[in-house]
C-alpha cells in the first residue's frame, strides 16, 4: 500500500495521510523513524568498503540512540508518484510539512500542519484518520501494520528485529543525500506485500530522514527537523479523542 489512499479522499489531498483501504495501512504521511540499533554481529573475514560503511552507521546509531524509548522531530514530506503511460504522462510531486511522534513499539502519530490541517495516529491497534476540515474521522481496528509501516515499525522497535527481518545495505547513487550516509532495509520474509525503507543519518549518526517506496513505485521522503529523543510520552497521546460534531467512519475490510 502506498502513503497516497487508493479512495477518493487521498485522491481529493493528494499530499494527505490517509491509510489505504481495508485493514491494511499504508505508512501514514506519516511516518519517522527511530530505533534503539546494537551491534550486527561482525563477519571473521575483511569487510568490503560498502559493508563497512554499514557496519560504521549501524554502530553509530546504536550509540546514539541507545535506550530510546520515543522520538519526535518537525517533518517536511516530498511524496513522487510515477508516470503512468495513457494515465499520467509525467510523474507528480505533493509536499506536506508537520511533526511526527513515535513511542515504543508500535505508536506512532503524525500532525500534518500544510497544505491542509490533518492528523493520523495509531496505538498500535487502531488508527485514526481525522481531516477537520471535513469533521469526520476514519477509524481502522485490528488492522494489519503491512506495506511501508511494517519495516518502519520495525525499524524503530530495535536491532533485533531488523536481524532477524531484514538484509542491510548502504543506497545506490542514485539515493545518496549529499553528507548523509544511507542504508537500505530489505525484508527477508513478506517482501511481497511489504514496500522498502531506506533510513538517512549525517555524520554524526543522528536521523535525518527516511524514504518509503511502494511496490507501484511511489516514493515518499521525510527530512526530519529538531529532533527530540525520549521527550516522554504518555499512551494516552496516541489515542484520538474524538470531538464534538465529527462523524465517525468505521472502515471495515473490502
Amino acid at each position: 500500500m502506498s502513503i497516497t489512499d487508493h479512495n477518493h479522499h487521498n485522491r481529493r489531498v493528494g499530499s494527505g495521510l490517509g491509510p489505504g483501504a481495508g485493514r491494511r495501512l499504508g505508512v501514514p504521511g506519516i511516518a519517522l523513524a527511530l530505533l534503539a540499533l546494537s551491534f550486527l554481529a561482525l563477519s571473521a573475514s575483511p569487510l568490503s568498503a560498502d559493508r563497512a560503511a554499514v557496519e560504521k552507521a549501524l554502530t553509530g546509531l546504536s550509540e546514539r540512540y541507545v535506550g530510546l524509548e520515543s522520538f519526535s522531530a518537525d517533518y517536511s514530506r516530498t511524496t513522487t508518484t510515477p508516470a503512468l503511460d495513457n494515465v499520467f504522462r509525467t510523474q507528480a510531486n505533493q509536499t506536506a510539512e508537520g511533526i511526527i511522534q513515535w513511542k515504543q513499539i508500535s505508536m506512532l502519530r503524525l500532525d500534518q500542519s500544510q497544505p491542509n490541517q490533518e492528523a493520523l495516529m495509531t496505538d498500535g491497534q487502531t488508527v485514526w484518520w481525522y481531516l477537520p476540515t471535513e469533521k469526520q474521522v476514519r477509524v481502522y481496528r485490528d488492522i494489519d501494520l503491512a506495506g511501508e509501516l511494517a519495516p518502519l515499525l520495525s525499524f524503530m522497535s530495535g536491532i533485533k528485529t531488523l536481524k532477524e527481518k531484514f538484509s542491510i545495505k548502504e543506497v545506490t547513487k542514485e539515493d545518496v543525500r549529499k553528507g548523509q550516509t544511507g542504508l537500505i532495509l530489505e525484508q527477508k520474509e513478506g517482501a511481497e506485500e511489504a514496500g522498502q525503507l531506506i533510513i538517512y543519518c549525517d555524520k554524526e549518526f543522528v536521523l535525518t530522514g527516511f524514504r518509503l517506496s511502494s511496490l507501484t513505485g511511489e516514493k515518499t521522503d521525510f527530512f526530519l527537523n529538531d529532533p527530540k529523543v525520549n521527550p516522554g510520552f504518555d499512551d494516552a497521546f496516541f489515542v484520538f479523542k474524538i470531538p464534538r460534531g465529527t462523524t465517525v467512519i468505521e472502515e471495515t475490510e473490502g
